[in-house]
């Protein structure tokens, strides 16, 4: 356990006052050849170096949590860089979570934690001979002014200490670090993916205006940036990045908060050294597709002064999508990169205004992203987390980390639900029991803790519901009431927590769980059911009691035509929040619907995802707002929201699903059961699951069907032929089936 820790100083960093990121050095002597060995724990952010090289796993680390609850330690070999005689261990120290003074709208600048980053270290060879967080340590101020992760950067080149990591650098002028003590959270090894730079993008086009230059990267994304300038000594440049822009100018309103301190916000201030220098910023990221550049002089414009880096957990990709209609092509790529540009250890609101991890926003989103990556580290990880922020009473706060923000406001069953969404999805997909049994007594708690929320009708009313819901095509707002979203949501974690619990042999607390969701159920039928339609009337309340099966068997032909009249009122438009869109697609596929889904999602006005992707959205929206004609602003002037969150994202889902026909039933078990819609020709797919992998692909001839499977290790399929075909040839060859389809006379 590291349990010795310093600091630079004792005054935190602030927009108020500003204090320099610190460098620590430290020489000592080994032998070329020898096994070092590096822990350590940072509260913050770091870079390590050893002999001027930058040896750091991944671009911010370590782990972002909340350091009260959990702080994580990362371990190196050391061993390639080991020279004969002296060496140098070299650490950077930037803000992160430890100081997030850019985080006041979420309570992370009162945060208890709240204070200068501070290190642990224990630096070993093989004999057991080192050293740790000592006396030896020297520090001094970095170029790096300012950082903060959600406000930015402020770097002075000028102040460069070369060398400052290597032997033989003079550091007689820098001063003893302070012991400090050490964060109050656990200590753990985490199994996510590092942070990593996963593509460089080359800027599309300049526009100019006064003394402002606009680079345009064609796509919405998450990153860094790195300029490229042959800079004037004391030469001051000004970059904010953002989504849109408003009559030719960048605009970050639809990022901001009134809370927010948009002087310094998405922004880096770069001051130059002379001559050629390259730079990028250190602890922190940003969303955008547009950088706005303020200081340069005519002959520095040019495209390669700036290249967009696209930053994000280091997961590799699983499933893949593609067939020969564009328009879901893009929704597919808008989806993966809404996944990608959200994913900083774990899933995020936003790369811009928050990088908060919104506990529904994963859930709503687990399923599409474990299709799509490799994220079930990092969910897991992330679960571990989850678990630390949960109070004795079994009470959830709406993001983790939080420093206490999220209990009041922001939670709910909905919210809650990524319990018992993540490792119910994640075992699933990878056969991990041990994320039930991590979770195992969590879930418990939390369902003791509904107990005590209860409403006067005996339901559940509490926290967030059908977020962002769509306005109706009439400009009626139809939203849920919560007490429908949230009791239904009820009793859908109660048979996922029920049926995972038996998993591992609790089966009383199974049985308690799965009483408690049938009594609930019976209570919602007596209130809200009758003859299949549920009392409010919505989109979102039809599909959610399809979904979770508050219906009798013999209500369900009459719950269906009560969802398709709801939607032919809407003007055959769906209407529903982030809840409603999780269910409502899947449930017309269920019951025979597909065609009328497809239509939805593709209807050429608003609201549909069809119609963000023809205006040339990258990654997708926030909300489905009436925009104007135009610009990426609302018709009504109000403050439009973000061009990237993931929370819509199940639609991939559904194409896999649905398109695809690919069907993961657990991690030894899955279908085929393609819907050959009648605007798609052709499909291409693919997947893991388990220690299998799949791959459909599908092509309409002549009226026909041919369909071929391919499939990798020992998972049981099966396919299933769709319903109005019939298989007329089926040729086989080791692991490939292809399957000749035709229509079923009438």
């Amino acid at each position: 356990m590291i349990d010795k820790y310093l600091a630079a100083g004792k005054i935190a960093c602030s927009f108020e006052k500003p204090v320099a990121a610190p460098l620590f050095r430290r020489a000592f002597f080994a032998k070329k050849g020898e096994r070092w060995l590096v822990e350590i724990c940072v509260a913050g952010f770091y870079e390590l170096w050893l002999n001027g090289t930058n040896i750091t796993k991944g671009i911010l680390a370590p782990y972002i949590s909340n350091p009260d609850d959990l702080v994580y330690v990362d371990r190196y070999d050391c061993s390639a860089y080991i020279r004969e005689g002296e060496n140098v261990i070299g650490l950077v120290l930037g803000n992160g979570m430890q100081n997030a003074f850019g985080g006041a709208i979420w309570d992370f600048d009162r945060a208890r934690w709240r204070g200068n980053p501070c290190f642990g270290i224990d630096v070993r060879n093989e004999a057991g001979d080192g050293f740790y967080a000592d006396e030896l340590f020297r520090v001094s101020d970095s170029p790096i002014l300012l950082d903060d992760l959600r406000a930015g950067e402020i770097y002075d080149a000028r102040k460069e200490q070369k060398r400052w990591s290597e032997p033989g650098f003079d550091d007689r002028n820098w001063r003893m670090p302070i012991r400090v003590e050490g964060p109050r959270g656990k200590q753990v090894i985490g199994i996510e993916e590092p942070v990593v730079e996963t593509e460089r993008i080359e800027c599309k086009k300049i526009t100019s205006a006064f003394d402002r230059c606009i680079f345009d990267f064609g796509e919405n994304l998450a990153g860094g940036v790195e300029l490229n300038i042959d800079g004037k000594e004391g030469q001051k440049i000004e970059i904010r990045f953002g989504e849109v822009l408003i009559d030719g100018k960048l605009s970050q309103e639809n990022i901001v908060f009134d809370q927010t301190n948009t002087d310094m916000f998405q922004k880096v201030i770069y001051i130059c050294r002379e001559g050629k220098q390259i730079y990028h910023p250190h602890f922190c990221y940003f969303g955008y597709r547009y950088a706005e550049i303020i200081g340069l002089e005519r002959e520095q414009v040019r495209k390669r002064l700036l290249t967009a880096l696209r930053e994000r957990s280091g997961f590799t990709k699983n499933g893949t999508f593609w067939c020969d209609n564009a328009v879901l092509n893009q929704i597919q790529n808008m989806c993966c990169r809404s996944d990608e540009g959200n994913f900083v250890y774990f899933p995020t609101d936003c790369p811009h205004r928050e990088k908060n991890g919104w506990t529904a926003d994963a859930a709503l989103s687990c399923e599409q992203m474990l299709l799509n990556y490799h994220v079930e580290n990092s969910l897991e990880e992330w679960l571990r987390n989850i678990r630390a922020a949960q109070r004795k009473d079994g009470s959830l706060p709406g993001i983790v980390p939080t420093g206490g923000w999220g209990f009041d406001w922001g939670n709910g069953p909905a919210w809650d639900s990524v319990l018992v969404e993540l490792p119910d999805c994640i075992y699933r997909y990878t056969g991990r029991i041990r994320v039930i049994e991590e979770n195992a007594e969590a879930i418990v708690r939390y369902f003791a803790y509904l107990k005590t929320r209860k409403n006067e009708n005996g339901l559940y009313s509490f926290g967030l519901g059908d977020w962002c819901c769509t306005p109706a095509y009439s400009g009626e707002q139809r939203q849920t009431p919560l007490e429908i979203t949230d009791t239904l949501t009820c009793i859908r974690l109660a048979k996922q927590a029920s049926a995972m619990l038996e998993k591992i042999g609790q089966f009383e607390k199974a049985k308690e769980i799965s009483v408690f969701g049938k009594e609930l159920r019976s209570r919602f039928r007596e209130l809200h059911v009758n003859n299949g339609v549920i009392s409010c009337r919505t989109q979102t309340a039809q599909a959610m009691g399809l979904a979770v099966g508050v219906f009798e068997i013999g209500e369900e032909e009459a719950a269906l035509t009560e969802l398709k009249k709801l939607i032919q009122e809407n003007g055959n438009h769906f209407c529903v929040g982030v809840l409603g869109a999780r269910v409502l697609f899947r449930e017309l596929s269920k019951r025979g619907e597909s065609e009328l889904a497809y239509r939805l999602i593709t209807a050429k006005d608003n609201p549909s995802y069809r119609y963000h992707a023809e205006r040339g959205a990258t990654t997708l929206l926030e909300t489905f707002d009436i925009l104007d004609e135009k610009e990426w602003k609302r018709k009504d002037g109000m403050r439009m929201g973000s061009l990237n969150h993931h929370f819509w994202g199940d639609v991939s889902a559904w194409f896999y699903r649905v398109i695809a026909g690919i069907c993961i039933e657990s991690a030894e078990k899955a279908k085929i059961c393609p819907c050959f819609l009648s605007e798609i020709g052709q499909v291409r797919a693919s997947c893991t699951f388990g220690k299998s992998e799949i791959y459909v692909e599908w092509e309409k001839k002549e009226g026909k069907v041919e369909l071929k499977t391919v499939q990798k290790g020992n998972a049981l399929v099966k396919f299933i032929c769709p319903d109005g075909w019939k298989v007329t040839k089926i040729e086989t060859e080791d692991t490939t089936k292809i399957y000749f389809l035709e229509k079923q006379d009438c």
